[in-house]
């Protein structure tokens, strides 16, 4: 039940990532931290579901390094892209590509149940 919804949530990221993609954001490489980033197993089902490698960082707070780094672009001359050059990366983890096959299949059940519900979630109050 537990790696039920930690797939679920995969899922909603994966679906996101999908949506970003369409939009023209392209993405060859996924970035994590926070607590999430101190899990292995979550780490894994994400390269596995997305298929491609996951980067962790040295620290687990970049994402308020992140938010810092949007004050700095806002206030001084700084680029959001260059912020990758002052996060430094601790490992990587590679995708299994058996896993991203079974994820593929799964999400497209996924994907069609959430489009057949999506009339059901406007009659929520």
């Amino acid at each position: 039940m537990v790696r039920a919804s930690m797939e679920g949530v995969i899922y909603s990221i994966y679906h996101i990532g999908h949506a970003l993609e369409r939009l023209g954001n392209q993405h060859d490489v996924i970035y994590a931290s926070d607590g999430f980033a101190r899990s292995s197993l979550w780490l894994q089902m994400l390269a596995d579901t997305f298929g491609k490698p996951v980067k962790i960082p040295n620290s687990h707070q970049s994402s308020a390094w992140g938010a810092a780094w949007l004050v700095l672009c806002s206030v001084e001359n700084y680029h959001l892209k260059d912020i990758k050059h002052s996060v430094t990366m601790s490992h990587e983890i590679e995708p299994n590509s058996v896993n991203h096959d079974k994820y593929q299949h799964i999400f497209s059940i996924y994907k069609n149940l959430y489009d057949q519900l999506k009339t059901t979630f406007h009659q929520l109050p």
